[in-house]
């Protein structure tokens, strides 16, 4: 009988210190926020177990069900909009274009800018712009602020699918380019060219990368936050209030912690109930499209498709970005000429929002949050990953961590987030440096799931060489496999970098206090201050966009190429 091998100490000591704190921070919480919704808790003071109570009122609660109605309603617009609108997008970014780096890094753009900022131009486009270009045009759809209407979650969806179409172009872009030309050739003697070409050849190849972006995209919709928060709060009335919107509102200031609990609980429920669906729907039609398939076709630049792709990064790109500088510069004056240039440029504006808004501190804190985070979260997650990939077959252990930190991926915040509050209370870490640690730890699910399918695509027999040469787990981790996973780490480290950077709901829940709080809260908490006075509030808005875009620019090279290798390799 073949002895099963040991499993080396060394590869427990790598994952277990990771797993405790997760389950501290993550996990516990998340079960805390299950327990307290058999409970008429508050928050505060003396509690009673009431059975499932809460959950059979919030079958009765009328606002409870029209949340989830119109939250289901938005979900699986923006799901399927904005997959659509990326197809079609990275279908045209793939052709024989010219200009198509540039056209690449221009359509990205809208993935690294904050999804609070962006929502806060927007309500002004759809308040000041929108309704002056009705009013000229004589449309009277577009001559009232949308936001204002019972239509304004169609304000609030045009948004979304603005910013969200450029992760998933990508992701699809990076799809396309394994498609191998030679099957076109085939295809066009076969007489198929087009729609059918399309249908027959292109989608079926890509059908993995369609999974992936309609399951991600459901699941973050559905708990769709900061660009309701930002563009309508929920109204009018609670017209756009989404479950997430719901929780937040009545968890922190209706005395409903309890209830809400289980509210959060039951979006838990919902969401992976149907990320277990349109998992088993899509890779069950994954398998029957890739039968149907089985290049160097010389083709010349599509010029009319370069220039309409030129035209609409310009107006849909560069047109809100344009307006956001030149608001930004001038004086409230000049306010009613919206797209108009500055007469005289007015840099007192940067200094006043940078007054407002105690920039160099709120600056400080986010950087900080941002950088170390990028740097324990890099090294710790790539470690542990590489200790999961390499003994998943070999102990049922490391299968276990895999899957726990997987599912975790499916875990809405607002689960944890009412509990999350009383325990960031109690370790004293609503502050910077906690809420930085507990980046490192949220981060976990994902990026378990980046790196562990990227170390499976490295051969074993790089440890074994290793191992024979007297290297230690940790010395083949890194020495070897750690710049082995350059392109995957740059993946991860982009991601974590725009997540921390421009993430909104963490720090609102636990940074309190002014002197921790980032540039996103700023923004949010300081908007009462900024009145009408929209040229400090652009110039405010632009001093927190400015330093993600001076990154994007020097590293947009290596950024599209991280997420496109990280993309193909999953």
């Amino acid at each position: 009988m073949k002895q099963k091998k040991r499993i080396n100490p060394a590869f427990y000591i790598m994952t277990v210190p990771m797993a405790v704190l997760f389950f501290c921070f993550h996990t516990f919480p998340f079960l805390q926020g299950v327990f307290y919704s058999f409970t008429d808790w508050k928050g505060y003071g003396n509690w009673n177990f009431v059975g499932l109570r809460n959950y059979l009122h919030i079958f009765q609660d009328k606002n409870v069900g029209y949340s989830y109605l119109f939250t289901f309603k938005f979900a699986i617009c923006a799901t399927i909009l904005v997959n659509v609108v990326s197809l079609l997008l990275a279908c045209a970014l793939n052709a024989k274009i010219g200009c198509k780096n540039f056209l690449k890094a221009v359509f990205f753009l809208p993935y690294m800018l904050g999804t609070l900022i962006i929502s806060y131009v927007f309500k002004y486009i759809f308040a000041n712009l929108i309704p002056v270009l009705g009013k000229a045009l004589g449309i009277a759809a577009l001559s009232n602020n949308v936001l204002g209407t019972g239509n304004a979650w169609i304000g609030v969806l045009v948004v979304t699918i603005w910013q969200s179409m450029a992760f998933n172009t990508l992701i699809y872009l990076s799809g396309l380019q394994t498609v191998d030309r030679d099957l076109y050739e085939a295809a066009a003697l076969d007489g198929a060219t087009g729609f059918r070409r399309f249908f027959q050849i292109t989608f079926p190849l890509i059908a993995p990368f369609f999974t992936i972006n309609m399951v991600l995209s459901g699941k973050n919709y559905l708990m769709a936050f900061d660009q309701f928060i930002a563009m309508t709060n929920g109204g009018p009335g609670t017209a756009t209030t989404t479950i997430s919107v719901l929780i937040y509102k009545k968890g922190f200031s209706g005395g409903q912690f309890a209830y809400q609990s289980a509210n959060a609980v039951l979006l838990f429920l919902v969401v992976v109930l149907i990320s277990v669906f349109q998992l088993r729907v899509l890779e069950g039609g994954e398998g029957r499209l890739m039968k149907k398939t089985a290049c160097k076709q010389k083709e010349k630049k599509n010029r009319l498709l370069t220039l309409l792709l030129l035209l609409l990064a310009v107006v849909c790109i560069f047109g809100p970005l344009y307006m956001t500088v030149v608001i930004a510069l001038k004086s409230p004056q000049e306010m009613s000429h919206v797209l108009a240039l500055p007469r005289h440029i007015q840099w007192s504006n940067f200094a006043k929002a940078w007054d407002m808004t105690d920039y160099p501190r709120k600056f400080a804190n986010t950087l900080f949050i941002t950088l170390v985070n990028l740097m324990f979260t890099v090294f710790t997650n790539a470690m542990a990953s590489y200790a999961i990939a390499r003994n998943r077959k070999k102990s049922r252990f490391f299968n276990f961590l895999y899957y726990y930190f997987i599912s975790a991926m499916f875990i809405p915040f607002n689960v944890l987030m009412l509990p999350l509050v009383n325990e960031a209370n109690k370790f004293h870490i609503d502050n910077v440096l906690g809420i930085t640690f507990l980046y490192i730890v949220f981060g976990m699910p994902m990026n378990t799931f980046l790196y562990t399918g990227y170390i499976k695509s490295i051969p074993e027999a790089l440890d074994e060489a290793a191992v024979i040469d007297g290297a230690t787990p940790f010395q083949t981790f890194v020495r070897i496999m750690f710049p082995v996973l350059k392109p995957m780490t740059a993946t991860v480290a982009i991601l974590s970098v725009m997540w921390t950077w421009n993430d909104f709901l963490m720090p609102l829940v636990l940074l309190s206090d002014k002197k921790q709080q980032t540039l996103q809260l700023a923004q949010y908490i300081f908007q009462g201050q900024f009145n009408t006075q929209y040229n400090l509030a652009f110039a405010s808005y632009l001093l927190v966009l400015l330093p993600v875009l001076v990154f994007y620019v020097l590293c947009q090279k290596w950024i599209i190429s991280g997420v496109v290798t990280g993309a193909v390799k999953q």
